[in-house]
């Protein structure tokens, strides 16, 4: 055999073993429903700025702004529908924000933390900006492509779903929250 063909034929064969199966792009929901397809997959996105929407990993449903909790704040739930909402990079922060009413989501401090559970309520805020209260990371979860943590800067606590109730709170993580879905959020665009 050539030399040149040879060559050819142990680069296709090595190929063949090495390269990766297509994978779903999670940017992209072919459904509107939960799926269990959240698998551990190797980093390609960046984080999705403009208009997205934002779906718990644990129970498929989207965050949400619901009823006034007072004249200036919201509370937030997890509802079946999309809700539009708008990330946009602000310095090595992020913003996110409920389009209708241009609201920002934020990390209630006194009233909204339950030491004995760790838990803190999270609203939107009805004025506008909820100043350092409102920043967030949003950080591609390790392992996970097009699914990312949710990081309160001001806090130092993660976005999660509640197991008990149909909403999402922030709660001190232990290091990285490594995989656990109540942590995990998908982001795609609207």
């Amino acid at each position: 055999m050539k030399p040149i063909l040879v060559s050819f034929l142990l680069v296709a064969f090595v190929w063949s073993f090495t390269s990766a199966k297509p994978f779903h792009d999670h940017h992209e929901d072919s459904t509107d429903g939960p799926t269990n397809d959240f698998q551990k997959r190797p980093h390609r996105h960046g984080v999705p700025t403009g208009s997205v929407k934002i779906r718990s990993v644990q129970s498929g449903k989207y965050l949400a702004g619901s009823s006034p909790y007072d004249r200036e704040r919201r509370t937030i739930t997890l509802e079946s529908s999309p809700e539009e909402w708008s990330l946009v990079q602000d310095g090595p922060h992020y913003r996110i924000t409920l389009k209708n009413g241009n609201e920002d989501l934020y990390a209630f401090d006194k009233a909204g933390y339950n030491p004995d559970s760790g838990q803190r309520e999270v609203f939107t805020w009805i004025p506008g900006f909820g100043e350092s209260q409102g920043r967030w990371e949003v950080k591609e979860a390790p392992g996970y492509s097009g699914i990312y943590n949710v990081r309160n800067l001001h806090f130092d606590e993660y976005l999660y779903t509640s197991c008990c109730e149909n909403k999402a709170l922030t709660r001190k993580g232990f290091g990285e929250p490594d995989g656990n879905s109540m942590y995990l959020w998908q982001i795609t665009k609207f």
